[in-house]
């Protein structure tokens, strides 16, 4: 076989025989060109596709942090749902360096016996003073 013949049908001349190489070619180069990738940009394009898969779904999930994190702050102004707000604070500590300060001062005020009998709604009766 001669050089020039060889070098023009790659890898697919040795699948299915020279019959079906000029096919595959043909396929080949129509694939190429749907994706774009016979352009001279491919790499920017390429670039440009990357940031935006990832950088989405990375600014849906911060902006779906810092609605959390208000929600945390209403909780704790309304002295509700004392195990999520202390559930989130515990995560909220990786947060460096606010996060991390914010929700130390947060989990030290939540651990205090008053503040778990301020988030009470219903407070336990003590028991009944005895009538002389």
């Amino acid at each position: 076989m001669d050089p020039q013949r060889r070098s023009r049908g790659g890898v697919s001349e040795g699948v299915g025989g020279p019959e079906r190489a000029g096919a595959a070619t043909r396929l080949v180069r129509w694939v190429r060109i749907v994706a774009g990738l016979d352009r001279p940009d491919y790499e920017y394009q390429l670039l440009g596709l990357t940031l935006v898969v990832t950088l989405i779904p990375t600014m849906a999930l911060m902006l779906m942090h810092g609605i959390l994190l208000a929600c945390v702050g209403r909780w704790l102004a309304r002295r509700r749902k004392y195990k999520t707000t202390f559930v989130i604070s515990i995560f909220n500590l990786t947060n460096l360096p606010m996060g991390t300060a914010l929700s130390a001062i947060t989990l030290v005020i939540l651990l205090r016996p008053a503040a778990r009998q301020l988030y009470n709604p219903n407070p336990t009766p003590s028991a009944p003073e005895p009538t002389r």
